[in-house]
């Protein structure tokens, strides 16, 4: 599953960021589900206002859990990044790039210099440039399954106030996302073509996020994918966790968990081959600081 259209981004599934704790079933003062939504909305541009181009550090975690046809068993990999956070916003979708700087304990030639390169070729447009970026960095994925996305901040688009209409959105309830009071709200994408593409197949999203209470800032998601490929079927689903950052007065990422599912027979290094793969992984955040665009960073 890769990206292929406007803004596929990522997708798996872990457990690791449940909800802490839910509020008893009795729903007193439930605001209107248009409210909430009208909430999100305006959050979401000032996220995107706040957050629209930003590094942060990345410690990624990989481990191919299941594999029995293929080397990649048991394998593991860490990674130490830099990624790029950016709204694109003639497109209205986020776009992320990671720039691997350490894979396994080994230092990655001319990593340091990789985001000065990106601002200096010109011979592209911002996104094409940012999703080459994105392309580099996906070489260092294990396993089976390709796959050139994994974006923390992919549900938050589905939240602008012109997406949103794409989408069927279910209010579900009061929870508590750690110390956070938040309401929970499930969605289920029905237009088409979706959003998400692979290789031209549409490729509903589902899922769920929780808003904040007081101001309808988003502190968690979770968001599924499913890709059937005649006879292989691909899942994804990705959780992330947000916390508050007071130098941005937005909520930034904090971790994010996926889940990668790949079953049935396909094509793999030109063979036809059977598949009954899984990969885990695990990534936090730290160091949020503005990426400028005349190629200095601001600490």
């Amino acid at each position: 599953m890769r990206s292929s259209g406007r803004s596929l981004k990522g997708a798996a599934f872990a457990t690791g960021l449940a909800v802490a704790g839910a509020f008893p079933s009795a729903q007193r003062n439930e605001p209107a589900l248009q409210d909430l939504l009208a909430g999100a909305a305006a959050y979401v541009q000032r996220f995107s206002q706040g957050f629209a181009t930003l590094l942060g550090d990345e410690t990624y975690e990989q481990r191919v859990v299941s594999a029995p046809a293929s080397r990649e068993r048991e394998r593991q990999r860490l990674l130490l990044s830099e990624v790029l956070f950016v709204w694109l916003t003639e497109e209205q979708s986020w776009l992320s790039a990671r720039v691997v700087k350490i894979a396994d304990g080994k230092p990655v030639p001319d990593s340091d210099t990789r985001l000065e390169r990106l601002m200096a070729d010109t011979s592209a447009g911002w996104g094409a440039r940012v999703r080459r970026l994105r392309d580099e960095g996906a070489r260092f994925n294990i396993g089976r399954m390709e796959r050139n996305f994994s974006d923390p901040t992919m549900v938050l688009q589905f939240l602008d106030a012109d997406i949103q209409r794409r989408f069927q959105f279910t209010l579900e309830g009061r929870d508590r996302v750690q110390e956070t009071a938040a309401w929970r709200v499930s969605f289920k994408e029905q237009s088409r073509p979706t959003l998400i593409q692979s290789r031209g197949r549409d490729v509903p999203a589902t899922g769920e996020v929780w808003l904040a209470e007081n101001d309808q800032a988003v502190v968690q998601t979770r968001v599924a994918l499913t890709d059937n490929q005649f006879n292989l079927r691909v899942g994804a689903v990705i959780r992330a966790s947000f916390r508050h950052e007071p130098r941005f007065g937005i909520w930034v990422p904090a971790e994010m968990r996926e889940r990668y599912e790949q079953r049935g027979r396909g094509v793999y290094q030109a063979q036809f081959v059977s598949f009954d793969d899984v990969i885990e992984c695990v990534a936090t955040y730290s160091n949020f600081r503005r990426f400028e665009t005349v190629a200095r960073i601001v600490n």
